[in-house]
């Protein structure tokens, strides 16, 4: 499965919660920060902290 397919299948997730623009903006977010000062995060990893982040704020 590629990377896209992957982060689209969080993304259908955090869409069941209505949350999906959300959880998308907080991804983006951590990927940039996390990759500027470490460059440890991959997208997918980005995606998956922010999903469980806004998904564990949400319940």
């Amino acid at each position: 499965m590629s990377e896209e397919e992957q982060i689209e299948e969080i993304l259908e997730e955090a869409n069941a919660y209505n949350l999906r623009l959300e959880v998308e903006a907080a991804a983006e977010k951590i990927y940039g920060e996390k990759n500027t000062q470490f460059h440890v995060f991959s997208r997918i990893d980005a995606y998956v902290r922010a999903y469980h982040e806004i998904i564990n704020d949400y319940e």
